[in-house]
């Protein structure tokens, strides 16, 4: 769900995607934000979620 919604798709792209509720995506996108504010490494538009994927391992890095 990080890395479809990170990388750029909207929050009722990803729910069609993954065959699951919009509310269901942005119920997870909000825990993810409340985790790494947790960790104080906030992440609060796309571009730092993105941000923290690729830092953490969670997203492939990007390809020249």
């Amino acid at each position: 769900m990080l890395a479809l919604y990170a990388t750029g798709l909207g929050a009722k792209a990803v729910a069609q995607r993954l065959n699951v509720t919009e509310n269901t995506v942005a119920d997870h996108i909000r825990r993810i934000r409340t985790v790494y504010a947790q960790l104080a490494r906030p992440a609060n538009t796309k571009v730092e979620l993105y941000q923290r994927g690729l830092e953490d391992g969670f997203l492939p890095p990007p390809t020249s």
